[in-house]
């Protein structure tokens, strides 16, 4: 588990990271993976990997997987907006 008195500055950068090792386990190292990339078109995430990316990060970053909405999962169609949006439930 991160520290608990992580800075916030930080918190987008780690989340990223976390993000990119994630989907390495899902998919390899065969994807250039960038803030911009998005999840489906470019990476070929499932919906359950989407989940499951979801519920990995909420666990590790102690973030409340019920205060992420359904429009918030819309707009999730790349890495960072992932990012920002989990940095404003922070």
């Amino acid at each position: 588990m991160h520290q608990k008195a992580q800075n916030l500055v930080d918190f987008p950068k780690s989340v990223c990271n976390f993000i990119v090792r994630q989907i390495q386990k899902f998919k390899g190292n065969c994807y250039s993976i960038k803030p911009e990339s998005l999840l489906q078109e470019e990476l070929n995430l499932s919906s359950l990997e989407m989940i499951s990316l979801l519920t990995d990060i909420c666990e590790e970053f102690d973030i409340d997987i019920t205060s992420i909405s359904d429009v918030d999962l819309a707009k999730m169609k790349k890495v960072v907006d992932i990012t920002d949006i989990l940095t404003s439930k922070k």
